[in-house]
């Protein structure tokens, strides 16, 4: 089922994670740019549009709720979703509380993602809301 239709900035340093999920959400119809860091992120979202930003926490140089603040600075009205396996919860639901759109904590599930993808698109609200 074809659902999709958004661009994805999608973040994640672990390179096998990265290509099964950016698979998962092209096969669903999302257009979807995937790095592993945060500087090619930011150079990235500096010559593209996107409509939501997928960030791993947890980057070689940089934090994912840094990196969104970034982001930010650069495309204000964009959705963004943090993930994380290792970081602490708290840092999570602090990142939600300020300016994080959602918080999904790994293992997660790619209808998990598609979800919150959807909601974002469908609704082009920036409500937070947090899984897991």
């Amino acid at each position: 089922m074809q659902n999709g239709g958004g661009r994805i900035l999608f973040v994640e340093d672990d390179a096998d994670l990265r290509e099964l999920m950016m698979m998962g959400l092209q096969g669903e119809g999302f257009t979807v740019s995937g790095y592993g860091s945060g500087a090619e992120a930011v150079a990235a979202i500096r010559r593209e549009r996107f409509d939501v930003a997928l960030l791993d926490i947890d980057l070689p140089d940089t934090r994912g709720d840094y990196l969104m603040r970034r982001l930010r600075s650069i495309a204000p009205g964009l959705f963004v979703i943090l993930v994380s396996g290792s970081a602490p919860v708290d840092i999570g639901i602090s990142a939600v509380e300020d300016e994080a759109d959602s918080f999904l904590t790994k293992p997660y599930k790619l209808a998990e993602i598609m979800w919150l993808l959807q909601r974002s698109l469908r609704t082009g609200s920036r409500k937070s809301e947090a899984l897991h």
